[in-house]
């Protein structure tokens, strides 16, 4: 009966999630004319299924603007929410399946990312990617932190173009995020 459990509720976990609105519209940076203060929002990015910043000019743009990385999070993406590191795909088991955990381990090149109860089988390679724009390399210069309940965490965001580093800094793309040093 427990392996039965498990086998209905990976599908679950594994579909690709269907975000409503307004998480599954486009970050939109607001009206570029705008007698506002432009301000530091977040919004759901729809590949990576992240909560990114973006400098939002104060005026027009769409509901997928949230004041907050954890109000996104909370609006948008299940609790018991599980994907491989920015949201790539699984890789999948000799059975078809990506599912894993401590009995059903994952192929070669993949290791098990563990959720509530079962895990996906996630490419090494792309954890390494994640991992390295997690901790990105700014040289002589510092890369940029933003507090994430209390822990400094470095600030990604998804492209250059959504101005979300600090005035005085550089933005740089990584793999799939882009990062800020100063």
């Amino acid at each position: 009966m427990r392996h039965l459990f498990i086998l209905v509720l990976v599908p679950v976990i594994c579909q690709a999630i269907d975000l409503r609105s307004p998480c599954n519209e486009s970050v939109d940076l607001g009206d570029a004319e705008c007698d506002k203060t432009p301000s530091i929002r977040y919004y759901m990015d729809n590949e990576t299924l992240s909560c990114l910043p973006f400098k939002y000019s104060g005026c027009g743009g769409n509901e997928n603007n949230f004041e907050s990385t954890s109000a996104c999070h909370f609006k948008c993406l299940p609790m018991d929410f599980l994907s491989c590191p920015a949201n790539r795909p699984p890789v999948k088991k000799a059975d078809g399946s990506p599912s894993c955990n401590h009995e059903m381990k994952c192929p070669a090149g993949s290791t098990c990312h563990k959720g509530y109860i079962v895990g996906l089988c996630c490419d090494n390679k792309d954890a390494e990617k994640y991992r390295a724009d997690q901790k990105p390399d700014c040289g002589h210069k510092k890369v940029v932190t933003e507090k994430y309940y209390g822990f400094p965490m470095t600030l990604l965001g998804k492209d250059c173009e959504h101005n979300f580093c600090p005035k005085g800094s550089e933005c740089r793309r990584g793999h799939f995020y882009s990062y800020c040093c100063k």
